[in-house]
C-alpha cells in the first residue's frame, strides 16, 4: 500500500488565475488525463454560495460536478474533491454523499473561524465525505495552538490534516518542527497533507523532504498542480513530485498521460495568464504577506523592489495575511514623502512659464507614429516642451519631468551624458539632492489618492501646471492602452513593464483623473490633445490637428 497520495488541485488553486473559467472540455479533458495518469485525487474546483457557470470549476452543488468526471471504470483509484472556503458555502446545500460525484470535502478556513469550521467539518463527515482540514497558514500558528487544532481534530477523525504554506514562507526546518509536533500528537489513522507555494523556489524542495520525512511514520498527501500552476509564484510542480515518487520511491505514475495533459492543455491557459518565481513574491515570502499586497505594489511602476520590500515591512504582521488596499496606498504615499522646501522651485517654474504654451510628450506610441505633427507644432508655437518620466529621442524637450525613481534611473543608465544635459523636474519621491539643472517638487502635493494608478506621471505633471497657473495646455503620446504595443519606439524598453489585461482598468481611471482634473482647473485653462488619444474629448473642445 502506497504510503505517499499525490493530490492535484490545478482546477481550484490554479482557478484563481483563470477567474475558475478554465472552459468545459478543458475540466473535462483535465480530470479525464489526471485519472489515466494514475494521480490518487483530484480537487475538482470550489463549492461556493454562487450559480455554476459553465466551464467554470466553482460549483454550488455537487451534483453539478458529475457531468465532469468519467464514468466508474475510467475513474480507477481517483478520488475526487471540492474545496468549501468556511463562510462562503451554506452546508445545507450539500447533498449526501451517493458515490455519484466528489467523494472529499476541503473544508479551509483561517485561525479565528476553527470553531465553527470544526463544527462544520463533523457535518460534513455525517454527510458520508471524507474531510480534509485545511487551516490557513500553518506556520501562523504556535505550537500551543498546533496542538489545541491537533487535539480538536483527533475528536472528528477527518481523513487528513494539511500543513499549509499559504504564503510561501517556510524552509526545511519550517516543516520539519510542524510535521514532527503533528506527527506525533496526530492520531495514526489522520493522514497528513502539505501544501505548499513557490514563493522562496523551494516547493518541489520541501515536498521531497515531506515524503522523506514521513517514511515508515504515517501515510500523507502531497498536493500540486500543473505547471506549477498557481497565483503568483505558482504552487508545486504536480509533474515533478510524480516523478520523483516514481524514480526515487517505486511509485508507478503514467508520465506519458501526464505529459500529454500538458501539451494538451497548458500553453493555450499560459496564453491567457502567468505565473512563477519573481522577486516581488520572493518579498511576500519573506513577510508572510498575502500575494494582493504585493500586485498592488507592482501596478505602481516607479517602484523598486527594496522599496516595496520596505513598504511591506511597515504593515502590521497579522495585516499583511490579508490586504486593505486603502492602508496599502497611504503606506506608499508616506513612504514616498520626503518633504522639501519647493516654494522657490514653483516661483521660478511659475515665472518661466507665465503667458507660455506647454507642451507635455507622454511615452505613447503616437508620439512616434504622429511625431511630424508634433515637430510642425512645436515650428509654429514655440511651446515649452516637457516630457513625462522618458527622454524623447526625436525631439529633445525643454524639460524631462520625472515622477519614478525606477524610470529616471532608467534613463540615467541609457544615456548618462546626454541625460545629465537636458533640465529635469523631478518629485520628492525620485530624489531630493538636486543637481543644477533639476528642480524638485513636493510628490504629496501632486498626488490624489483614491485611484489605484493615481501616480500616472501624466497625470501629476497636469496637476503641477496648474499649481503653476499654466493656461494654454497641449499633449502629445497619451494615448490611452491598447492590446499590442503601447509605447513609441523612441521609449520602447517601457514595454516590458506593462501586462495589457489591465488596460481596461488603467484606462477607466485615467478617464476618471482627467475628468477630475477638468473638474478643478479654471475656465480659462485650454487644454488641447494634439496627436490621437482615447481621452481627448474629455475637455469638451475639439482637439488641435495640424
Amino acid at each position: 500500500m502506497k504510503h505517499i497520495k499525490l493530490l492535484d488541485c490545478t482546477l481550484r488553486d490554479g482557478g484563481y488565475l483563470v477567474d475558475t473559467v478554465f472552459g468545459d472540455t478543458v475540466i473535462k479533458g483535465i480530470i479525464k488525463k489526471l485519472c489515466m495518469a494514475k494521480v490518487d485525487s483530484i480537487e475538482v474546483g470550489f463549492l461556493k454560495n454562487v450559480d455554476h457557470k459553465k466551464g467554470s470549476s466553482t460549483f454550488s452543488r455537487v451534483e453539478e460536478i458529475t457531468q465532469y468526471l468519467p464514468n466508474k471504470i475510467d475513474r480507477g483509484n481517483t478520488s475526487f474533491i471540492a474545496m468549501i472556503d468556511y463562510g462562503r458555502y451554506s452546508i445545507e446545500s450539500l447533498s449526501e454523499y451517493d458515490g455519484e460525484s466528489i467523494d472529499t470535502i476541503r473544508d479551509c478556513y483561517f485561525k479565528k473561524d476553527i470553531y465553527n469550521a470544526l463544527k462544520m467539518a463533523e457535518e460534513i463527515i455525517k454527510k458520508g465525505y471524507k474531510v480534509y482540514i485545511q487551516p490557513v497558514d500553518v506556520l501562523g500558528y504556535s505550537d500551543i495552538e498546533l496542538l489545541d487544532l491537533i487535539k480538536k481534530v483527533n475528536k472528528i477523525k477527518p481523513y487528513a490534516l494539511s500543513i499549509v504554506d499559504t504564503f510561501g514562507s517556510m524552509y526545511k526546518d519550517d516543516l520539519q518542527r510542524i510535521f514532527s509536533l503533528i506527527d506525533y500528537n496526530l492520531d495514526r489513522n489522520i493522514k497528513i497533507g502539505f501544501h505548499s507555494h513557490n514563493n522562496l523556489q523551494l516547493s518541489f524542495s520541501l515536498a521531497q523532504d515531506f515524503a522523506m520525512m514521513s517514511l515508515g511514520k504515517r501515510e500523507i498527501v502531497i498536493d500540486g498542480t500543473i505547471n506549477g500552476m498557481g497565483r503568483g509564484a505558482g504552487n508545486t510542480n504536480t509533474e515533478l513530485v510524480m516523478d520523483f515518487l516514481n524514480r526515487k520511491l517505486g511509485y508507478h505514475y503514467d508520465m506519458n498521460e501526464m505529459l500529454d495533459l500538458i501539451d494538451s492543455y497548458m500553453p493555450k491557459i499560459m496564453q491567457q495568464c502567468s505565473w512563477g518565481y519573481s522577486i516581488p513574491y520572493f518579498i511576500a515570502g519573506m513577510y508572510n504577506s498575502h500575494v494582493h499586497n504585493i500586485n498592488y505594489l507592482m501596478d505602481k511602476h516607479n517602484i523598486k523592489s527594496k522599496d516595496m520590500r520596505l513598504i511591506i515591512e511597515e504593515i502590521n504582521p497579522q495585516k499583511r495575511k490579508r490586504y486593505d488596499y486603502d492602508n496599502l496606498e497611504q503606506l506608499y504615499v508616506n513612504y514616498f514623502d520626503q518633504k522639501i522646501d519647493d516654494i522657490g522651485e514653483l516661483q521660478s517654474l511659475e515665472e518661466e512659464f507665465l503667458g507660455r504654451k506647454i507642451l507635455i510628450i507622454a511615452p505613447g506610441r503616437n508620439s512616434q507614429l504622429q511625431k511630424e505633427k508634433i515637430i510642425d507644432f512645436i515650428e509654429i508655437n514655440k511651446p515649452i516642451v516637457i516630457s513625462t518620466n522618458y527622454i524623447n529621442k526625436s525631439i529633445t524637450p525643454n524639460y524631462a519631468f520625472y515622477s519614478s525613481k525606477k524610470r529616471y534611473e532608467e534613463s540615467l543608465d541609457y544615456n548618462e551624458d546626454d541625460f545629465k544635459k537636458i533640465n529635469k523636474i523631478l518629485t520628492s519621491n525620485v530624489k531630493v539632492d538636486k543637481l543644477n539643472n533639476e528642480k524638485i517638487i513636493n510628490f504629496k502635493d501632486l498626488a490624489k489618492v483614491g485611484w489605484k494608478y493615481f501616480d500616472n506621471s501624466t497625470i501629476l505633471l497636469l496637476r503641477l501646471l496648474n499649481k503653476l497657473k499654466v493656461k494654454d495646455i497641449y499633449i502629445a503620446g497619451f494615448d490611452g492602452f491598447f492590446k499590442g504595443q503601447n509605447y513609441s519606439k523612441a521609449h520602447e524598453e517601457l514595454e516590458s513593464y506593462d501586462e495589457y489585461e489591465r488596460y481596461i482598468e488603467l484606462n477607466r481611471e485615467l478617464k476618471e483623473m482627467l475628468i477630475d482634473f477638468k473638474n478643478e482647473i479654471s475656465n480659462d485653462v485650454n487644454i488641447n490633445f494634439i496627436t490621437e488619444s482615447k481621452f481627448e474629448n474629455i475637455f469638451e473642445k475639439e482637439s488641435i490637428y495640424i
